[in-house]
């Protein structure tokens, strides 16, 4: 547990080089709000990179996901929310701690051809999410892992059982009921 000094956090949700499970590809490193300017300031940047460029972090937590679920092979039905920030604020997802982002979140263009895939096509298609949250996702012996309860949600594995709780102690941190997140998904 941390306490954050101006009491907001910025969280940078980043995919890592070589993740303990596949499924679960990102990190989140917890700054003080004001450590990072902007999202262009961590654009491009890997885990790594991030804490070289705005040093040692108030937390990390690893085994996060910023991509929804699919089956093996083929193209997912739900939107991915695309690299950005966003402010959220906490809140609940089936009863645990959870950050909620806005209203609405822009698809990621690279994915889906910019389309939420959710929606269809023609008049109904949309480029946005919506009802989005960073929340609990799966539990379960990490390794095997391949889905990880998103239908767009960014997640986090919640440990070997259902009383492990590890992403909602990672929620429960945060101390400030607002604050930023960024999403990034580096190339390696």
């Amino acid at each position: 547990m941390f306490v954050d000094p101006d009491g907001r956090e910025a969280i940078v949700w980043v995919k890592v080089a070589n993740p303990q499970q596949p499924r679960y590809e990102s990190a989140a490193i917890v700054y003080p709000n004001d450590t990072i300017p902007n999202f262009e300031a961590i654009k491009g940047l890997n885990f790594d990179q991030v804490i070289e460029k705005f040093g040692k972090p108030l937390s990390i937590q690893k085994n996060l996901s910023s991509l929804p679920d699919s089956e093996p092979g083929k193209p997912s039905k739900f939107g991915t929310v695309a690299e950005g920030e966003y402010e959220y604020s906490k809140s609940k997802f089936k009863g645990k701690p959870a950050l909620l982002l806005p209203v609405r979140v822009p698809q990621d263009e690279n994915v889906n051809n910019g389309l939420n895939p959710r929606y269809g096509t023609g008049s109904k298609k949309r480029d946005y999410l919506e009802g989005v949250y960073a929340h609990t996702g799966w539990f379960g012996p990490l390794n095997a892992c391949v889905q990880a309860g998103s239908e767009g949600c960014l997640t986090g594995w919640d440990g070997d059982n259902r009383d492990s709780d590890i992403f909602s102690k990672f929620m429960n941190s945060l101390k400030d009921p607002k604050g930023t997140i960024f999403v990034s998904r580096p190339k390696y």
